[in-house]
């Protein structure tokens, strides 16, 4: 009978037949241990850190990282969707911009007034949401600010002005096509005469190349423009129309969802947000918080609200000039409201004063076309005395100015009371009386400074 280990001569071949049995052996044992599936938080902590090197990554324009992240999410077999996807390249972006920590017990909070870009209306630093009906000039008026601003002017409209140097403007103005953007930047001296942008403009995205506000869009606005302009002006004109893509309706509840998230990107970059939005339709009178149009969760999501509205009321006289002026009301968190009277003309824009001053002027004028005949012709009177002399007139003076006949210094009297009880004149002086008869001296009576300038403008 002929022995199977006849062949094996050495040691050594021996010694290798048993070392290739462990290892067949081995083999058998690993191949009959069940392939592990990966767990959903394994593949999510691998798509986290796939997101992380996008991020990081400045080769990957911010519009392509989308792209990346779903082919990294196709290899897997959990399923994701784009949206979650952007939610997580969102949060990555969080993390990489540190934890943030609240103040802790007996931390010292900053008394640090805001910074203001334009005084009393726009907020540096923080978003301020500006709203108006269509065609009133909200886009050249805000155009023509930060035209202002770019050339280093130290007020606009009565309002002081705060230039940084070298300002950078990024505008989102999707609800416009090009050429009323170059009409806008023309009058704000930011377009010059070839049709170039002033290079404090970084970017320009209209009608026809327009940006929406959704988490690809504001990832674009942090990393393309924040990021290598820190303390950049962005306008966005309007918010309605940047959300479009989104189907967003105003009334919905989550309708300042995009303006919160946008202007949380934005903080750490010292970015300021000019928010323009479209007011309601009967919006005058009201308080420049209650104006926006849609949800009111926007205006309670920003700094500073500034609304802008035609002083018209649209039921004038059609026979009477066209009232052109323009009143501007800001309010927010930061200060007391202010009120301004503008008007656009060709050659730009001009002050008017304070609204509160119209209000007040106009109310004047109404109290003396209220008058009688006889009360008018006497202010008017009392109105050309004053400026001639600078004094005042008593009763039987003014008796005589207005021509009456019987009980003229009587009526006279009557007429001044009742003109001093409507404020519009006041007693100054008196003359002593003339003659051997003497008599009680004659209270003098003159016109308030607002009524002569009002009767003899």
């Amino acid at each position: 009978m002929t022995n199977n280990l006849d062949w094996l001569d050495t040691q050594e071949d021996f010694d290798r037949l048993e070392n290739s049995a462990k290892v067949q052996s081995s083999l058998k044992r690993v191949a009959r241990q069940p392939h592990r599936k990966p767990s959903i938080a394994d593949e999510l902590r691998s798509l986290q850190c796939k997101a992380r090197d996008l991020l990081t990554d400045e080769a990957i324009p911010s519009y392509q990282r989308i792209i990346h992240l779903r082919r990294a999410a196709s290899e897997l077999t959990t399923c994701l969707r784009d949206d979650e996807l952007r939610r997580l390249l969102w949060q990555e972006r969080q993390k990489l911009r540190g934890v943030v920590e609240p103040i802790p017990q007996g931390g010292r909070l900053s008394l640090v007034e805001a910074p203001w870009l334009w005084e009393g209306v726009l907020l540096r630093g923080t978003s301020n949401l500006f709203v108006g009906p269509p065609k009133v000039g909200k886009s050249r008026l805000m155009c023509a600010v930060l035209g202002a601003l770019v050339h280093g002017e130290r007020s606009f409209l009565g309002q002081p002005l705060y230039p940084s140097h070298d300002p950078k403007i990024l505008i989102i103005g999707t609800d416009q096509p090009q050429r009323d953007w170059a009409k806008c930047l023309q009058l704000a001296g930011l377009l010059q005469p070839d049709g170039t942008m002033h290079r404090s403009i970084v970017g320009l995205f209209h009608k026809g190349a327009p940006l929406c506000l959704d988490d690809e869009g504001i990832e674009r606005i942090v990393d393309d423009y924040c990021r290598h302009y820190p303390g950049l002006i962005l306008l966005t004109d309007s918010y309605h129309a940047c959300l479009n893509k989104l189907g967003i309706q105003e009334r919905d509840a989550s309708f300042a969802e995009p303006c919160m998230d946008l202007t949380e990107a934005i903080d750490s970059y010292q970015a300021t947000l000019i928010l323009i939005h479209h007011s309601l339709k009967r919006s005058g009178g009201m308080r420049a918080s209650e104006a926006s149009r849609g949800n009111n969760a926007l205006p309670s999501c920003v700094s500073q609200t500034v609304v802008i509205n035609s002083l018209s009321d649209g039921n004038d006289n059609p026979l009477a000039p066209r009232d052109k002026r323009i009143k501007v009301m800001a309010e927010g968190r930061e200060s007391a409201p202010i009120d301004l009277l503008i008007e656009q003309t060709d050659n730009g824009w001009i002050f008017h004063g304070s609204g509160e001053e119209v209000a007040r002027q106009a109310a004047l004028q109404g109290v003396i076309e209220d008058l009688t005949d006889r009360q008018y012709k006497a202010l008017k009177d009392l109105c050309l005395h004053y400026q001639s002399t600078h004094k005042g007139m008593d009763a039987p003076h003014l008796g005589n100015a207005l021509g009456i006949e019987v009980n003229a210094a009587q009526k006279a009297r009557e007429t001044l009371l009742a003109l001093e009880r409507k404020h519009l004149i006041v007693e100054d002086g008196h003359r002593e009386p003339n003659g051997k008869r003497g008599g009680a001296p004659a209270a003098l009576f003159r016109p308030v400074d607002e009524v002569i300038r009002a009767m003899l403008s």
